[in-house]
């Protein structure tokens, strides 16, 4: 299909089969294609270039390890590193905990199941119990879960451009909301459900969408600075409940030339939503050449919109004039009160905005949140709790941003927190530090005991 298609137009194509003789069918360049066995990052892996550039399909692993674009950057960037630095990379990561589809696993087999001039498919299993397709296509890739065991979701775990820069580089939702990738955030993605990553400084995006829109929850965080975690089906950075369950389900994957919300978005459309196809009646020719009056024996229509106008510029969610939202189902606590869980009791001692420390000064548009608490080990044996169970959440609406500790901020404090080796029957009292917006409103301070139990102390 040459050219341009509008939005709900209809083209027209002859389709022409030659009987009664054998001939050879005519050449086609490809425009994707397929290098067996080549070696990626520790597993023989299949090398799917088209395009916009290269994706490394670690057979074994039934997961991709690298995805390289045209300059050459990786946009995932696995390798053996420990945590956000290597070992949890990848895409699709869709299966936790036995790390189905992940890089770096031997769990799967892979199979190519066809392979022609326009399209790859490859098929991934484990067992019985999972399954995935992969179609591959000159400028985008679609997974098809067909089996599943139990509830999955979909990840983006890398590096956008083959570095992470969370205040330079940002994502862009459906809605047109943009957030810099130091920005977390957690809510269903309405209607429809895409997101990409930008390098602002290359030029390019990766995108992910899901076809079956649902209402269930979506997230990003960034863990560490490292790598990006984005996920459809997934909660926030400590919930690891798997929220997709039934299949098939598909989710397309693609590199763009583009930052531009306007450009991508059109591009996005077009390579998941679908065409409808009407075929007519097969009618017989006896010469080798047709008149234009014939009827045609196949339409193609587009029925769902793969070009959109009017649509707002990208802004930033936590700019919006939303009433900010109560947590709801849960107790909160205020500024020294305490709360415990028979074996840890926390005490918020203090909060307090400011706009520089030890002049260090919060960047444009930022403050810095300081929080004082005191921990207490009330239980039977030595606790142990890192920043990272301490998270601002910022409700607005169905929308939910969070926060995590700025680690560089917080290390020059003179009163850091640390809460490595409590001893039983000892309090430790110390400080964090979070970089939120100046209008943030309807802060609150989750902390985590563990993945299934939290505190949660109103902060303003």
């Amino acid at each position: 299909m040459k050219g341009s298609t509008p939005s709900y137009g209809t083209r027209y194509y002859y389709i022409y089969f030659k009987t009664g003789t054998t001939s050879t069918p005519k050449y086609v360049a490809p425009q994707v294609a397929l290098t067996d066995n080549v070696w990626d990052e520790g597993q023989y892996s299949y090398k799917i270039t088209n395009y916009l550039g290269s994706l490394y399909f670690q057979k074994k692993a039934g997961g991709f390890s690298s995805w390289t674009d045209i300059g050459g950057k990786d946009w995932i960037s696995w390798n053996t590193a420990p945590g956000g630095a290597g070992k949890y990379r990848g895409i699709p990561n869709a299966v936790n905990p036995e790390a189905v589809f992940h890089p770096g696993f031997y769990c799967c087999t892979s199979t190519i199941v066809s392979k022609g001039p326009l399209k790859i498919r490859v098929k991934s299993v484990n067992g019985t119990k999972w399954e995935s397709i992969w179609d591959f296509y000159p400028r985008y890739a679609t997974m098809t879960m067909t089996k599943a065991a139990h509830n999955y979701w979909f990840l983006y775990e890398g590096t956008p451009g083959g570095l992470l820069e969370p205040n330079k580089d940002y994502m862009v939702r459906s809605n047109g909301a943009k957030t810099f990738l130091s920005t977390s955030w957690t809510g269903d993605i309405p209607s429809n459900e895409w997101v990409y990553f930008s390098d602002p400084t290359l030029g390019r995006s990766l995108y992910e969408t899901h076809h079956e829109d649902d209402i269930l929850r979506d997230s990003y965080w960034n863990m560490n600075n490292q790598m990006t975690v984005f996920g459809f089906g997934r909660g926030s950075s400590f919930d690891t409940t798997k929220y997709l369950s039934y299949v098939p389900q598909r989710f397309t994957i693609g590199l763009l030339n583009s930052v531009d919300f306007t450009q991508n978005s059109k591009q996005i459309y077009s390579a998941y939503k679908s065409l409808k196809i009407t075929k007519f009646a097969l009618k017989k020719i006896t010469t080798e050449t047709t008149k234009e009056t014939q009827e045609p024996t196949e339409t193609v229509t587009i029925t769902e919109k793969p070009i959109i106008t009017n649509i707002p510029e990208p802004v930033d969610i936590t700019n919006t004039e939303e009433v900010p939202g109560q947590i709801t189902g849960v107790t909160q606590y205020s500024i020294g009160q305490s709360a415990n869980n028979g074996q840890t009791k926390i005490t918020l001692n203090d909060m307090r905005f400011s706009k520089t420390i030890k002049n260090n000064k919060a960047s444009p548009g930022n403050q810095f949140l300081i929080i004082n608490l005191t921990i207490e080990n009330i239980g039977n044996g030595d606790l142990s709790y890192s920043a990272h169970q301490f998270i601002i959440l910022e409700t607005y609406a169905d929308i939910e941003t969070i926060y995590q500790v700025d680690e560089p901020a917080s290390s020059i404090l003179s009163n850091l927190f640390n809460g490595e080796n409590i001893k039983r029957g000892d309090k430790r009292q110390g400080e964090f530090v979070y970089r939120v917006p100046n209008d943030a409103r309807g802060l609150v301070l989750k902390f985590e005991y563990s993945d299934l139990t939290s505190e949660f102390f109103l902060l303003n």
